[in-house]
Parts: C-alpha cells; sequence; structure tokens
C-alpha cells in the first residue's frame, strides 16, 4: 500500500524556494513584456504617424513649381546619405548586439573605457614601483585586465563601434547639409511654410521614435536576462522534482516492505495458534484472509 503523506523534509524547503523564485521570476517578465510591448506599440504609432506626414510633404512637393536639375541632385545626394546612416544605423545595432553577448559572456561590468584607464593607470605606476611586492601584484593586476580585452576582443570591438559611429555622424552630418540646401532651393515655392512646419513635426516624432525604440531594446534586453534566469529556475525545478519523486517512490518502497513484514510476522503468529487449535479472534481471521487474497 502506497502512503501519499510520504515528504522528503530536505528537499521541500528547496523546492518551495525554486516555487517562490519562479513566481517572482513570471511577474517580473509579465512585467517587462508589457513595458516592452507598450514602446513597440508607441515606436509603430509614431511611424505611422511620421508616414502620415510624409504623405502631405509629397502632395506639396507635387505642387511646387522649383524642381530644376540641382534641386534633383541634391535630394539624391541627401538620400544616398540618408541611406548610408540607415545602413551604418544598421550595422551599428549588431555590433551593440555582439558587445552585449560579450559582456554577458565574460561577465563584463565595468565601461571598457574605464578598464582601458585603469590599464594605463596601472602601466604609469609600474614605471616608477621600486616595491618588488608591489610590482608583482600591479602585474597581476594588470594581466587580468590585459586578458579581458585579449580573450573578448572587446578592444576590437569597442574599436568598430567608435569607427562606425563615427560614419554614421559624418553621413548625418552631410546627409543634413544636403537636406538643408533642398530646403533653401524650396523657400521660392509655393507651400513652403507648409513644408516647414510638416518637416519640423516630422523631426520632432522621429525624436520621440528613436527614444521609443531605445526604450523598446532597454526592456527587449532586461526581458531576455530575466527569461534566461527563468528557464535556469525551471531546470532546477525539474531535477529538483526528479530528486523528490525518486526519494518517495524509495520510501513507498521501503514503507511496503515493511507492512509486509509485519503481516508476515502476524501471520506466522495466527498460524501457530491455528495449529496449536487456540480460539482465533475476528483479527486473526481477517490476517487470514488477507494472506489467502495474496496469495
Amino acid at each position: 500500500m502506497e502512503n501519499k503523506n510520504l515528504k522528503n523534509p530536505d528537499s521541500q524547503p528547496k523546492e518551495n524556494n525554486l516555487n517562490k523564485d519562479m513566481s517572482i521570476l513570471k511577474n517580473k517578465l509579465s512585467d517587462l513584456n508589457n513595458k516592452k510591448e507598450f514602446w513597440f506599440k508607441k515606436k509603430e504609432d509614431l511611424k505611422k504617424d511620421i508616414n502620415v506626414l510624409i504623405v502631405d510633404i509629397k502632395k506639396i512637393k507635387l505642387h511646387s513649381d522649383k524642381s530644376n536639375q540641382n534641386l534633383e541632385v541634391m535630394k539624391k545626394e541627401r538620400d544616398k546619405y540618408n541611406h548610408q546612416v540607415k545602413g551604418l544605423l544598421d550595422q551599428l545595432s549588431k555590433l551593440h548586439k555582439e558587445k552585449t553577448k560579450v559582456f554577458y559572456k565574460y561577465q563584463i561590468t565595468e565601461d571598457p573605457y574605464k578598464i582601458q584607464k585603469r590599464i594605463e593607470a596601472i602601466e604609469k605606476r609600474l614605471e616608477t614601483e621600486v616595491s618588488f611586492e608591489n610590482e608583482k601584484k600591479l602585474m597581476k593586476q594588470l594581466n587580468a585586465l590585459k586578458a579581458i580585452f585579449k580573450e573578448s576582443k572587446i578592444r576590437e570591438l569597442i574599436e568598430k563601434i567608435d569607427t562606425v559611429e563615427k560614419q554614421v555622424r559624418e553621413s548625418k552630418k552631410k546627409a543634413q547639409e544636403f537636406h538643408n540646401s533642398v530646403v533653401n532651393t524650396l523657400k521660392d515655392t509655393n507651400g513652403y511654410a507648409s513644408f516647414i512646419g510638416l518637416s519640423r513635426k516630422i523631426n520632432n516624432l522621429r525624436s520621440e521614435q528613436e527614444a521609443a525604440f531605445a526604450k523598446f531594446i532597454e526592456y527587449k534586453q532586461e526581458f531576455l536576462k530575466v527569461n534566461e534566469q527563468l528557464k535556469q529556475k525551471l531546470n532546477q525545478s525539474k531535477s529538483v522534482y526528479e530528486v523528490i519523486q525518486k526519494k518517495k517512490k524509495e520510501e513507498v518502497m521501503k514503507h511496503e516492505v515493511s507492512m509486509r513484514e509485519k503481516l508476515k510476522e502476524k501471520t506466522q503468529h495466527v498460524l501457530e495458534k491455528f495449529r496449536k487449535k487456540k480460539r482465533l479472534d475476528t483479527n486473526d481471521i481477517l490476517i487470514l484472509q488477507g494472506m489467502d487474497k495474496k496469495e
């Protein structure tokens, strides 16, 4: 007979703590998901608003009398640099994702620039350090810090990010210069005031959109981090559950063996009474019946 009340006192607290941790992580995950989706929706809504304004600007352009070759050339140059900016931003996004993975993999929590400053400061101290013991400590620190850059290739990654960011700034500057030239050329066209007003609205909305996207990325990264923590807890919970079930099974088997031994002893006792022709009571008869059923 299986005893359903058997419990393992060692595993139960661990299981309870895991369930509590998972509940907290699930609530946090739900909250982060709501925030993540809120900022994504806001970004998409702003995109729709921008597209509506862009359509309005295109209508104004269609009614413009000013459309000469210089204007077309400037527009093409502006679009070319805007396209470059988009491509560079995509490249920058990939580099930042790679940077996030490297930071997570090598447990880097400090700004790489600060690490570099610490390396430079230690190297400078080594030039004037006279104590051999201090020198050994400093060299140990220096090698540990340099190992972070060497193993994770973070220095190379940061340099790539700096280079691309510089290219983004330069391309944005060029795009803005050509955009200003386009605007100046359009000053004499009809609807210029409306064009400028709409352009300002679009720029403002794009700034809001970029900020919303940045918030979305922030909460998405935090969401992925918490989700990974939850997966680890689920795996731990599964392992604990398997241990508990195994121990319960062992306890049940022990209990059954013990019960069979006790029943065997009682049966032997009743059989002995029966052989000696002693009077059997109700319990004795029940034991014999149980033995018959078992046989």
